[in-house]
C-alpha cells in the first residue's frame, strides 16, 4: 500500500487547501452531511449494518460450539465461509460496476442480509450454516462496498477527507456497540435468539430507510 501511494504523482491543488482550524473544517463536513439526504441514508445503513450484522458475527465462536456442537475447526470453517462470501461479493461488485446500479445493489443488500441472517439462525447443521454464512459475507460486503463507493464519488474533492472520516467513525464505531449488545443478549437468552433479534432489527431499519429515501436506489 505504501509503495502504491508513493507511485502516485498528483498535481498540486491549491483549491483543496481549506482555511480555518480542524474544528471549523469538521463542522463544515457535518453540515454537508446534514444537508444531503442521500449521504444521511448511506451513513444510516452503514451504522445499522455495523451494529446488527457485525455484532452478530461476534457470536461465531460460541455458535460453533453451542449451536453446531463443533470445535475450533468448525469455527475456522465458519470464518472461512464468511470470508469466501465477501471475496465473491468483491468480484461481483467489480463486474456490476459497468451497469451503474450501485444504489439498487446497496438497497437490495441491506434487505437481503437480514433475511439470510434469519435463515442462518434457524439451521443447526454445519453444511447449511456454511452456505448461509457465505451469503451473509456476500451481502455484508455488497452493502459496505457500495456505500463506500457511493459516498466517495458523490463528494466534492475539498470535503471528501472530512466526510469519509465520519463514515469510518460510523462504520467502525458501530461495531463494538453491536458486539456488546449481541453478547449480552446471547448470554441472557441464546445465540439463535440474539441473531433473530438482530436480523429483525436490521430488516426493519433497512426497510424504513428504503421507503423513506427511495432516491437511494437511483444512485449510480
Amino acid at each position: 500500500m505504501i509503495a502504491a501511494l508513493a507511485l502516485m504523482k498528483l498535481p498540486a491543488r491549491s483549491d483543496l487547501v481549506m482555511p480555518g482550524n480542524a474544528y471549523s473544517q469538521l463542522k463544515e463536513g457535518l453540515q454537508y452531511i446534514r444537508n444531503d439526504k442521500a449521504i444521511i441514508g448511506i451513513f444510516s445503513l452503514v451504522g445499522i449494518v455495523g451494529i446488527f450484522a457485525s455484532g452478530m458475527l461476534t457470536l461465531i465462536p460460541a455458535w460453533a460450539v453451542n449451536v453446531l456442537h463443533g470445535d475450533a475447526a468448525t469455527n475456522g470453517l465458519m470464518l472461512s465461509a464468511r470470508g469466501f462470501g465477501s471475496m465473491a461479493a468483491g468480484i461481483s461488485i467489480a463486474w456490476m460496476s459497468h451497469f451503474r446500479i450501485r444504489g439498487k445493489s446497496l438497497t437490495a443488500g441491506s434487505l437481503l442480509l437480514p433475511l439470510v441472517m434469519l435463515l442462518f439462525a434457524l439451521v443447526t447443521d454445519i453444511p447449511t450454516s456454511l452456505i448461509f454464512l457465505c451469503l451473509i459475507g456476500f451481502f455484508f460486503m455488497l452493502v459496505v462496498n457500495n456505500a463506500n463507493a457511493l459516498t466517495q464519488t458523490s463528494l466534492p474533492d475539498q470535503l471528501r477527507g472530512r466526510v469519509m472520516s465520519i463514515y469510518v467513525l460510523v462504520f467502525f464505531g458501530s461495531q463494538p456497540i453491536g458486539s456488546l449488545v449481541a453478547g449480552q443478549l446471547a448470554e441472557a437468552t441464546s445465540e439463535p435468539i440474539s441473531v433473530l433479534v438482530f436480523a429483525a432489527g436490521l430488516f426493519l431499519c433497512s426497510l424504513y430507510i428504503s421507503l423513506r429515501l427511495p432516491n437511494l436506489r437511483k444512485l449510480e
